[in-house]
C-alpha cells in the first residue's frame, strides 16, 4: 500500500479479496487516508470485515459485475488503485481493467508457477497504466515492523479484530475449512 503502490490520501482503492491479506490493504488504505475504498469479494462474510476495517462500499461479485460496479462509483474513470488478493486470472484482470488512466494494479494474490494472464496491453501504452507485484507490502522489516508496532499500540492498526476464532491442534482441519469458507477473517491454531 505504502512502499509498492505509494498510495496518498485522497485516492480511490479497490481491493479484489477481502480474506487475510486483502482486509490489510482494505485498512492500509484507510490507515494512509484513501478516500474511496472499494471491497470486492464474493463471501458476504468477508465483505463486513472488509467494512469493519475501512471499506467504503462493498461489492458481491456472485451479484453484480465488480469492474461496472466501480466504474460506476467512480464516474466511469476507475479507480486510481487496484490491488489483487486472490491470485486467479479473472479477479488479476478485472483488478486491471478497473483501474483508470495512469492508475496503478497491484497484484499481491500468490497464483500457481504456470497461470497465464490476459490484459489489454493497448492499455499499459494508451492508458499509461501500471501493473506490478507485491511481495509482503515491499517491505522493510527494520523500518516496517516497528511502525507496524507503533500503529497498532497507537490504535491505528487493528490485529486484533482479523483473529475471528481459535482451535486446539486436533482441529488444525476443522480451521482451515471455516478459512476457507470465508467464516473467518483469519484463525489461529493452537498447540
Amino acid at each position: 500500500m505504502v512502499n509498492a503502490a505509494k498510495v496518498k490520501m485522497g485516492n480511490s482503492v479497490a481491493v479484489f479479496g477481502c480474506g487475510g491479506i486483502g482486509l490489510n490493504a482494505v485498512q492500509g488504505a484507510r490507515i494512509v487516508g484513501a478516500l474511496t475504498i472499494i471491497a470486492v469479494d464474493v463471501a458476504p462474510q468477508k465483505l463486513a470485515y472488509a467494512q469493519q476495517m475501512g471499506a467504503t462500499h462493498l461489492v458481491n461479485a456472485t451479484q453484480d459485475d465488480p469492474v461496472a460496479v466501480i466504474k460506476e462509483l467512480t464516474g466511469g474513470r476507475g479507480v486510481e488503485y487496484a490491488f489483487e488478493a486472490i491470485g486467479l486470472p479473472k479477479t488479476i484482470e478485472q483488478a486491471y481493467t478497473a483501474t483508470r488512466k495512469r492508475g496503478t494494479c497491484v497484484v499481491i494474490g500468490v497464483t500457481r508457477t504456470d497461470t497465464p494472464v490476459q490484459i489489454n496491453a493497448n492499455e499499459l501504452v494508451y492508458a499509461e497504466k501500471t501493473l506490478m507485484g507485491s511481495l509482503y507490502g515491499s517491505s522493510r522489516p527494520k523500518i516496517d515492523i516497528l511502525n507496524l508496532i507503533q500503529m497498532y499500540r497507537a490504535g491505528k492498526l487493528r490485529v486484533d479484530e482479523l483473529l475471528t476464532r481459535t482451535y486446539p491442534l486436533e482441529e488444525i482441519n476443522t480451521a482451515y475449512a471455516a478459512l476457507e469458507a470465508g467464516e473467518v477473517a483469519r484463525s489461529l491454531v493452537l498447540a
